[in-house]
């Protein structure tokens, strides 16, 4: 969604409407449970929020640490070159001390 909000310039209050409208199915569900649970307004909500609320359902650090040891079980095998480097750098990026950042 970072790439979509870089090209359409939306007002910060207005990020999470543009996001959650577009949820389906299981995302849809996860978030009106949500609101209904947590009395959540989304006039009221903020992106910050609404991205704590996405990375500690989605993001955790066990969803990390499945990715990076992805990356570190990844063997070319019967790939083809462009079907292991796409893999390899999709992979790349749940492993922060080889990309120099911290993970979210």
């Amino acid at each position: 969604m970072k790439k979509f909000f870089r090209v359409h310039n939306h007002f910060e209050n207005m990020k999470e409407k543009v996001v959650t409208f577009s949820f389906k199915d299981k995302l849809d569900i996860w978030w009106e449970d949500l609101k209904n649970v947590k009395d959540i307004s989304e006039e009221e909500l903020s992106w910050k929020e609404f991205e704590g609320y996405y990375r500690k359902k989605y993001l955790s650090k066990r969803y990390f640490d499945s990715k990076s040891k992805d990356f570190h079980e990844l063997k070319m095998g019967h790939m083809l070159n462009e079907e292991y480097n796409t893999k390899y750098l999709d992979s790349l990026r749940y492993v922060p001390y080889l990309k120099g950042e911290k993970e979210i």
